[in-house]
């Protein structure tokens, strides 16, 4: 096999690829293909195609830089765990959602909606450990380690990353799930649908379906 075949073998695969993996539905939030800026592809707005990046190490193919935000933490009184500042994939998600790092045309919505700012004190906690001991000490969670989480396995194999919530234990960012649930309100989203938030989810929340995987009431 020549050289450039061998090459135009490797590219098709590539882009074979990544279509499929990151296959996107055409209403998700993060298929920014249509945008001036976003270079007529759903994956270089957030993604580069080099074999590494170093605006963020442990993310080999993250183009965004880290958000250097001081967040302020939620905290509750009836809250048995400790959040900590945003970690692992939820910094990813706050490059752009905090609206600190990212310059305005990917700023991703007005405040109070899919822009968080450096405030998470009314958005659910993350970054912090979600095991059978808080479970226990809890009594309002369901046990991660052996609760179905309704995709395949437990909540602690298909929604935690390393033990711990995360923006992408709800949140499915490449919309792979199709459950791109939505409410109406009076703002254009970032795709110009009047009158809807999408949020992506990782599985439908019809009747909280959702909140009730880890949420026992």
């Amino acid at each position: 096999m020549s050289k450039f075949l061998a090459y135009i073998t490797v590219v098709f695969l590539i882009n074979h690829l990544s279509i499929v993996m990151g296959q996107e539905s055409p209403l998700s939030h993060h298929d920014f293909k249509r945008s001036s800026w976003g270079g007529n592809s759903p994956c270089t707005p957030c993604h580069i195609t080099r074999s590494g990046s170093t605006k963020i190490p442990s993310s080999p193919i993250w183009s965004k830089r880290d958000t250097v935000s001081i967040y302020q933490v939620y905290s509750s009184t009836t809250l048995n765990s400790y959040p900590s500042l945003p970690s692992g994939k939820s910094k990813q998600c706050l490059a752009c959602h905090d609206e600190t790092v990212a310059n305005a045309n990917h700023m991703v919505g007005p405040p109070g909606k899919s822009s968080l700012h450096i405030s998470l004190r009314n958005s659910h906690p993350i970054s912090f450990v979600y095991d059978a001991n808080l479970a226990m000490t809890d009594h309002g969670l369901n046990d991660p380690s052996t609760t179905l989480s309704g995709l395949g396995g437990t909540i602690e194999e298909d929604l935690l990353e390393d033990g711990r919530m995360e923006c992408t234990s709800c949140h499915d960012v490449h919309n792979i799930s199709r459950q791109d649930s939505f409410e109406r309100d009076n703002l254009n989203d970032s795709k110009g649908h009047a009158g809807r938030t999408f949020f992506s989810l990782r599985k439908s929340n019809t009747g909280s379906a959702l909140c009730l995987t880890c949420h026992n009431i």
